[in-house]
């Protein structure tokens, strides 16, 4: 090197001189273009290229060099910090960057090396030489070493690097990433020759004196544990062994030293013996369980380490799953080692107090090394994740430190294991005794809870024997009392004995919370619909006080696991308090976000308030505020909300949040108003549920509740068979109007002897729904248009009834809007309006409606509308069920008809197109028509009277008739033509569908 320096300007010279000559001699050098910024080096520095480099993405993998130098594409290259693009693994790309070497004459180095990232798992470098042609180098993290031509060490990508003095070179290079989850990072580097190889002397000359103070510590455990049969110092070899591993790797000196024998032709397989990190904390677990006795002097925590080395296996193979399947991308398979070592270091830390506190000389000894280990993982962690220089020297110091201490702890322990033996001994059987008297107090425990379980569940069972009869015997008098008076006091009598029902149910529950055995059964779902949904079943009970109840999130949805019932009596109590504390005019608002994998959810009010002294003692049992005058009259008894309260509800709710997790809160203000805040953690383990658990609410007692407008209570617990009339209609009066005559459309009316309207529809041969004799339908309510659109989209009634004039959207909106759309355009709509001249109901007509009533209207009138339009879809319904008949294209309808035809045909197009396939059922028609389950069984139902289940076997079996009739298949071939598997339920299908087997149809 010395003779290189004092040479220099010799050295120079004869390259001036060969680049003369080779440029006499040669063909002219290929067109390329050196415009660009040109980095000068000014002194023997690493110095940083990326923020001087200029990118080119090469997405069809097609340039070449010789195209990428010429002049035209210099503008397509991007400077590296005005990039626009992501760089992506497995993308190519070109990258440019011109140096030129200043250094001081007498500092001048004309040999470099050029470093790339590691990201970068192959590279080709090219240069321009003398002869004007480009020569190539090829090197990365993937290439072996024998295809390389520079190699200081077998990793990394390093190439040789010449830079005569004060010239401009231009380099260009080729990389990409083959790791899937790891793109390039461009992180490119220049230092001189001469310096990088003093900095890897002395790299390995201080690796290679650590690596002998470990293997000298090594070889003395082994021979101790040959000795005295101690595992302890195996353990510890064992962890030794595996710090030198690891060591070795970080620092590329095992690759160094075994590159040619094991790996040779896959570089990248040297990253499993990071495995030694896993391999390493399992050793060092194990021998502080050994070297401590641990499982005589901390129990739990012997078994709680157990669980932490057991817990390394599966690492282990979860890194090796990563490892390959991301082709050794570190960025996501370190993700299980970052954990294992914070982990680990966590656990040590947290143990270093308990094991002080056992006195134990011993513990001294680990508690220092624990520390000192500890800040070491912790370091190294930091330096992974922030990329910082020295990761190795961190573990390594730490390492050697920990070293000393250890062995003079094994030595200690020598010394005193005699006496160590014996105090282990004393600590068993105390230990032993205590665990004895902890088990029987722990079964006297359980006899107690066990007797206080008992009793709650006895004699609530014997409260609820006569409240049933109670109930029963109320709900069977007020359907035969007639008097509204005697109707009402019957129905105060209901009333009060659902709260004590309610209330027998909540001390039954805290009963069992108590005792730990109350259930919390975890679905998992959107909890803003179900939010709403509890909300909604509120409503009127807010309307009844004249009071707004709102919902509203930040997120549009969130999914986590819930108990639907627990979960609406922690909802329900806090919503109907805030009711029943908010004055006329009030608002009472439920908020619900998640933040930080938590859901918040805040019940505020703009009621009276709660005094700051009560607050502490909100949440104890029986409790009661002295807000109790404040409360509404009017929703006294209803909705969970009793006179007074029994102070049950809050404390149920506490325990409830508690048992699921959680927290609760409450802030207040007297004269401003209250809020509940519910803090529970959000979790997603349990069974995915894509509907709103509709029967936790309508069968919890708390969920009952009776509105101030009195809507037939029979209503919401209709057949699911019975047609489904959706009621659009903001004034509650004409609603309850609606509902009681639809409802009562089956019972006689002794006032009115007109058989007119009935006798037409007997006449006719109908089954009239709706006059005397009928049935009665399953009803829904909308009280806006905005909210009958959502419905009816949603639910897919058979029938609407809407009025014209509502807020938000309008009847002719509500009408133009599900006309045309595929989903509800089938449904008949009759409009109501006061409104009666011919234009509004020309207007309604061309909008599609079905039918136009003007208010007032008579029952029979409504009635007999409505069974017309639903005779008329059965009617339908028998035409469209015998589309699964046709097999040909031919009959197809024609664009513009009815578009009942075109979405029925639809479902025919998809299905043949599909007939072959046996697994071709509802999941694929729903992405094929792109709408949900239900709306489509909806849909289908009314147009066909047949499930699409039904509907799509219909079509498969009348094609395959078609074939048995028009083909020379056999019956086998026939039933995999149509997509039946088996030929056994080909043939009872088709005798299902049509009577008879399918050989006797060509009989």
């Amino acid at each position: 090197m010395l003779i290189f320096k004092n040479n220099i300007h010799l050295f120079t010279a004869c390259a001036l001189l060969f680049q003369l000559a080779g440029c006499i001699r040669s063909s002219p050098a290929p067109e390329t273009d050196n415009s660009g910024p040109v980095y000068i080096l000014k002194n023997a520095a690493n110095y940083k290229l990326q923020q001087h480099l200029q990118i080119l993405p090469d997405s069809e993998k097609g340039y070449t060099i010789e195209e990428i130098a010429q002049a035209g594409m210099q503008d397509a290259f991007v400077p590296f910090p005005d990039k626009t693009f992501e760089p992506k693994s497995h993308q190519v790309y070109w990258g440019k960057i011109q140096l030129e070497n200043r250094l001081p004459d007498g500092e001048m180095h004309t040999e470099w090396v050029l470093n790339f990232s590691s990201t970068f798992t192959r590279v080709t470098l090219f240069r321009l030489a003398e002869n004007g042609t480009w020569t190539s180098e090829l090197n990365g993290t993937f290439v072996p070493a024998y295809q390389k031509n520079f190699v200081p060490t077998n990793s990394g990508t390093w190439f040789r690097l010449p830079l005569p003095p004060r010239e401009v070179v231009t380099l260009y290079f080729r990389g990409e990433s083959e790791r899937s989850a790891l793109p390039p990072t461009f992180h490119t580097y220049v230092l001189p020759l001469a310096v990088y190889y003093q900095r890897l002397v002395d790299t390995k000359a201080w690796n290679g004196l650590f690596a002998g103070l470990l293997l000298m510590m090594l070889l003395y455990n082994l021979i101790k544990f040959f000795i005295v049969k101690d595992r302890s110092y195996i353990y510890y070899s064992g962890y030794l062994l595996m710090v030198l591993v690891y060591t070795g790797y970080i620092s590329n000196d095992l690759e160094d030293l075994i590159g040619r024998f094991v790996f040779a032709e896959h570089p990248a397989f040297f990253n499993l013996f990071k495995m030694s990190v896993y391999l390493g904390m399992m050793c060092w677990l194990a021998f502080i369980r050994s070297f401590l006795d641990l499982e005589h002097l901390l129990p739990k925590w012997d078994r709680y380490f157990r669980y932490v080395i057991w817990l390394g296996a599966p690492l282990i193979l979860l890194f090796v799953f990563l490892a390959f399947r991301y082709n050794f991308s570190y960025v996501i398979d370190d993700r299980a080692t970052l954990f294992y070592i914070a982990l680990v270091t966590i656990s040590g830390f947290l143990f270093v107090y308990p094991l002080y506190r056992t006195k134990d000389p011993k513990g001294y000894f680990i508690a220092a090394g624990i520390a000192v280990i500890c800040l070491g993982f912790l370091l190294t962690l930091f330096s992974r994740v922030y990329q910082t220089e020295y990761t190795v020297d961190y573990l390594k110091i730490c390492t050697l430190i920990e070293i000393l201490i250890f062995s003079m702890g094994l030595a200690y322990r020598h010394r005193k294991q005699v006496e160590a033996r014996q105090q282990a001994d004393f600590a068993l059987i105390e230990s032993q005794l205590h665990q004895k008297i902890q088990q029987q107090e722990n079964l006297r425990l359980r006899e107690i809870d066990d007797f206080k379980s008992r009793f709650f569940t006895n004699i609530t069972h014997e409260f609820r024997t006569p409240l049933t009869v109670i109930l029963g015997m109320g709900e069977q008098l007020s359907k035969l009392e007639t008097d509204p008076e005697k109707k009402n006091k019957l129905g105060l009598i209901q009333r009060n004995g659902e709260s004590l029902l309610r209330l027998i149910n909540q001390i039954l529950d805290l009963a069992k919370l108590e005792s730990q055995s109350l259930t919390i059964n975890y679905i998992q779902g959107n909890i803003l619909t179900y939010l709403k949904y509890i909300a909604e079943s509120l409503h009127s009970l807010a309307n009844a006080q004249n009071v707004m109840l709102r919902v509203e999130s930040d997120q549009s949805s969130i999914v986590m696991d819930y108990d639907p019932e627990r979960f609406l009596q922690i909802i329900h109590n806090l919503l109907s308090n805030a009711i029943k504390f908010t004055p006329s005019g009030g608002k009472v608002i439920l908020r619900a976000n998640l933040q930080d994998k938590w859901l918040h959810i805040a019940v505020s009010d703009s009621g009276a308030g709660i005094p700051a002294d009560e607050l502490p003692h909100l949440f104890e049992r029986f409790f009661q505020a002295k807000n109790q005058e404040h409360a509404s009259p009017s929703l006294l008894g209803r909705a969970g909300v009793g006179f007074g309260g029994a102070g049950i509800g809050l404390s149920l709710t506490r325990e409830l949040v508690r048992a699921m997790g959680g927290d609760i809160s409450v802030e207040s203000v007297v004269g401003v108003g209250s809020t509940f805040l519910v803090k529970l953690p959000v979790t997603n383990t349990g069974a995915f549920s894509g509907e709103t658990p509709a029967n936790a609410l309508e069968d919890s007692a708390s969920a009952r509740i009776n509105p101030p407008v009195s809507m037939p209570s029979g209503l919401q617990n209709a057949e699911a068979s019975l047609p489904q009339i959706l009621l659009i209609e903001d004034n509650p009066d004409v609603v309850e109007y609606l509902a009681a005559c639809l409802q009562n459309s089956g019972d006689d009316d002794p006032g009115d002897h007109s058989t007119g309207d009935r006798d037409l529809g007997d006449r006719e041969g109908r089954p009239y729904t709706g006059g005397r004799g009928g049935r009665p339908y399953q009803l829904d309510f909308a009280y806006n248009g905005m909210a009958g659109i959502e419905h009816a989209l949603d639910n897919i009634p058979d029938l609407i009834v809407s009025d014209v004039m509502m807020p938000i959207k309008d009847g002719f909106e509500v009408l133009e809007t599900l006309k045309n759309d595929e989903r509800t355009s089938h449904i008949p709509i009759v409009l109501l309006t006061a409104k009666a001249d011919v234009q509004n109901r020309l207007a309604g007509l061309r909008r599609g409606a079905d039918a136009y009533l003007a208010k007032p209207f008579h029952q029979e009138e409504l009635l007999v509308t409505v069974a017309n339009l639903l005779e008329q879809r059965r009617k339908l319904q028998a035409k469209y069920s015998q589309l699964g008949s046709v097999t040909s294209n031919l009959d197809a309808p024609a664009p513009g008809t009815d578009p009942e035809d075109v979405f029925l045909q639809k479902i025919r197009s998809v299905v043949e197109a599909n007939l072959a396939d046996p697994e071709f059922e509802m999941p694929q028609l729903e992405r094929a028509l792109a709408m949900s389950r239900s709306q489509i069984y909806r849909k289908v139902k009314a147009l066909t009277g047949k499930s699409p289940s039904l509907f799509i076997r219909s079509i498969r079996l009348h094609h395959g008739r078609h074939l048995l009739l028009t083909t020379d298949l056999t019956v086998s071939e026939i039933a995999y033509e149509v997509g039946y598997s088996g030929l056994n339920n080909f043939s009872d299908a088709f005798l299902e569908e049509f009577g008879e087997r399918p050989g006797k149809v060509r009989e």
